[in-house]
C-alpha cells in the first residue's frame, strides 16, 4: 500500500492499542526492515522518536527533556527525507494528541513527502483499564473506581479521567484533525484483534499498510509493554500522592523501575482492574462512535469493525456490579515485594556514581535500612499501609536523586550535593 518512494508512515497511536508491541517489534527487527527497504529510525533507541515527537508537539516542559530534544524533529525529518529505500516509519502514540498547530508543523516539515497516517484502534472495554494504569504510571492519582466513574460521567464532568480517555481515544476527533491535512486514502485505520487472536495478527495488518512482508519482523521483541496488577497500580498511585509534582525525568524511576520492571513481575499474582456492567455498556457505546467515525470518513480500514464490539458482554457468573478495589493486605504484599528490588536499583546507581568519583553518601543517608521486607513488618504501625507507602516512597526518592546525579554527569553539569 506504500506510495512512491521515499514515503513516510506516521503511526500516531492511539494509546493502549498495541503501540508498544509494534514499536518493540520494529526496533528489534530494524536491520531486517532496512534490508526490505524500510527505515525505522532507532540508532539511538526508540527514545529518539519520543524526543522528536515531544519537540514538534511542544511537550518539553521538563528542562532536561527540552535540552535533549532540541533539533531532534528536524534531524528525524532530514534522515527520512534522505533515505533511499521504500519508506520510513515513525511510531509514537503522542501524535494522536496533536492539535491543529502541531499537525501543521509536522506536515509542513514533510512537505513534498508522500505521507501516510496509521491509526490503531482497540475495543474500549480493554482500553479503559489500560489507560487508568498508564495514567497512574505517568503520575496521576485517581483510584480505579474514581477514574472509571469520571470516564463514564462524560464531557459534562470536566474530569481528569474523561479528559484522559477522550484525549487518546476519541477516534472521531483524531481522524477529523488529521484529515484536514492528509487525504482519506492516505489515512489507514488498523483494528486491534481480540485477545483470542494470534498476537502476530496485529503486526500482519500493520505490515500490509506499509507494504512490507510480515516476515521482515520475524525476531520477537525482547519486551512488551509490561502490565501490572490492580494492587500494584494502586500502590504506584499512593506513591504518586506522597511524591507530589515531579518532572518527567524524575518520573522515569517510578514508571520504568518501580512499575514496569519491579511490580510487573507480580502481574500473574494479582487480579487486574475489573470492569463493571455500566463501564462495559459505556465502552460498547464508545466503540459504536468509533465505528461510525471510521465508516463515515472513507479512510482505509484494515481489519474488522467487529473488533470493536457494540454489544457489551456480561459474564453469566458476574458478581456485584461494582469496581473492586484492592485490600490493604494486597497493597502491603506489593510494597513488601517492591522495596528490596528498589534497594537493588539504588545500589546499582550508587556504584555507578562512585566509579565516577561522585559523592553519594549524603543521599544514601536518607535510605531506610534494607532489611528483609515482609508485610508483617508494618503490623504495629498505627496505619500499616501508610507506613509501607512512606517507606517505599523514601526509597523511591533516594533512587530519583541518584538518577538525577547520573543525568547531571551525562550532561556535563555541576552535581549539587549536601
Amino acid at each position: 500500500m506504500a506510495g512512491d518512494a521515499p514515503g513516510v508512515f506516521l503511526h500516531i497511536g492511539a494509546m493502549k492499542t498495541g503501540t508498544k508491541y509494534l514499536q518493540n517489534l520494529m526496533e528489534a527487527n530494524a536491520d531486517s526492515l532496512a534490508d526490505a527497504g524500510y527505515l525505522f529510525p532507532v540508532d539511538g533507541g526508540w527514545g529518539e522518536q519520543v524526543l522528536a515527537t515531544r519537540e514538534v508537539l511542544h511537550m518539553t516542559g521538563d528542562p532536561r527533556v527540552r535540552r535533549r530534544a532540541e533539533g531532534s524533529w528536524q534531524r528525524l525529518v532530514d534522515r527520512m527525507r534522505n533515505y533511499d529505500g521504500n519508506a520510513s516509519v515513525v511510531s509514537m502514540e503522542f501524535l494522536s494528541f496533536a492539535r491543529r498547530p502541531g499537525i501543521e508543523r509536522i506536515m509542513s516539515s514533510l512537505e513534498g513527502v508522500d505521507t501516510h497516517i496509521v491509526l490503531t484502534v482497540r475495543d474500549a472495554t480493554r482500553v479503559i483499564p489500560a489507560q487508568w494504569q498508564t495514567s497512574v504510571r505517568n503520575g496521576h492519582t485517581e483510584a480505579w473506581r474514581d477514574f472509571a466513574e469520571q470516564v463514564m460521567a462524560g464531557p459534562e464532568s470536566e474530569s481528569d479521567g474523561y479528559k484522559v480517555f477522550r484525549r487518546a481515544q476519541d477516534v472521531e476527533s483524531i481522524l477529523e484533525r488529521w484529515l484536514q491535512f492528509v487525504p482519506a486514502d492516505h489515512v489507514h485505520v488498523v483494528t486491534v484483534p481480540p485477545s483470542s487472536a494470534p498476537r502476530t495478527l496485529l503486526w500482519e495488518r500493520f505490515a500490509s499498510v506499509l507494504g512490507v512482508d510480515p516476515a521482515a519482523c520475524a525476531k520477537p521483541p525482547p519486551t512488551n509493554n509490561e502490565s501490572i496488577g490492580q494492587a500494584s497500580a494502586g500502590l504506584v498511585r499512593l506513591v504518586n500522592l506522597e511524591l507530589g509534582d515531579i518532572t518527567v525525568s524524575e518520573r522515569s524511576t517510578v514508571k520504568t523501575e518501580l512499575a514496569n520492571r519491579i511490580l510487573a513481575m507480580r502481574v500473574s499474582e494479582e487480579p487486574r482492574a475489573r470492569t463493571s456492567r455500566a463501564l462495559r455498556e459505556f465502552a460498547a457505546h464508545a466503540n459504536q462512535q468509533s465505528r461510525d467515525a471510521i465508516a463515515s470518513t472513507g479512510v482505509d480500514l484494515v481489519g474488522d469493525l467487529g473488533d470493536l464490539p457494540v454489544v457489551a458482554a456480561h459474564p453469566p457468573d458476574e458478581g456485584p456490579d461494582e469496581l473492586r478495589m484492592p485490600t490493604n493486605d494486597e497493597y502491603l504484599e506489593a510494597a513488601a515485594f517492591a522495596i528490596p528490588h528498589l534497594h537493588a536499583v539504588v545500589d546499582k546507581r550508587a556504584r555507578r556514581l562512585r566509579k565516577k568519583a561522585v559523592a553519594v553518601d549524603d543521599v544514601l543517608d536518607r535510605l531506610p535500612p534494607p532489611t528483609e521486607t515482609k508485610p508483617s513488618r508494618w503490623a504495629d504501625a498505627a496505619d500499616p499501609l501508610d507506613a509501607a507507602v512512606k517507606e517505599l516512597t523514601a526509597v523511591v526518592r533516594v533512587a530519583i536523586d541518584l538518577q538525577q546525579r547520573i543525568y547531571a554527569l551525562q550532561d556535563g553539569k555541576p552535581i549539587a550535593t549536601g
